[in-house]
């Protein structure tokens, strides 16, 4: 899709008012937040947030309240530039950690700096930012099944 299309994009911004006001919906999971413009592009991770900004922008107006949560699995400090207009991401560094901890049985004192260091740099982009963290998701094997089915 070409986003930078005017007319996609008031496409878009509208079907996202429709599924807030006409289904009730209270957010968004935008999977794969970071690959709306390819990675070829010149500038494409820049690109991306701007759109998100653009959205984020078109959904508050009409529902302050929206949830948006990015998925972008890349780096802390790259999932912190999609904090500032998403408001929200899934921390995949701090799950793959958690995930090695358990499967291990070991104990990692690194983690806590590892989250600390998380929310600094969310907190920077935007201070009322929310840490979704998790385990895995559909992307991902089952932590169960990581475990082996271990309780």
């Amino acid at each position: 899709l070409n986003l930078d299309a005017p007319k996609l994009r008031t496409e878009v911004f509208r079907l996202g008012r429709y599924w807030l006001h006409d289904i009730g919906v209270d957010g968004f999971r935008l999977d794969a937040a970071k690959h709306l413009y390819p990675d070829w592009l010149p500038h494409y991770n820049q690109r991306n947030i701007n759109f998100w900004t653009e959205f984020a922008k078109e959904m508050a107006s009409d529902d302050k309240e929206i949830y948006l949560v990015g998925e972008i699995w890349s780096p802390t400090r790259e999932i912190g530039s999609y904090i500032r207009p998403l408001g929200s991401a899934f921390n995949f560094p701090l799950s793959e950690a958690i995930t090695s901890i358990v499967k291990s049985e070991s104990n990692d004192p690194d983690i806590v700096a590892m989250l600390l260091r998380a929310r600094e740099i969310y907190a920077r982009s935007r201070p009322d930012f929310v840490d979704a963290i998790h385990l895995s998701n559909h992307d991902q094997n089952r932590i169960a099944s990581q475990l082996n089915n271990k309780p």
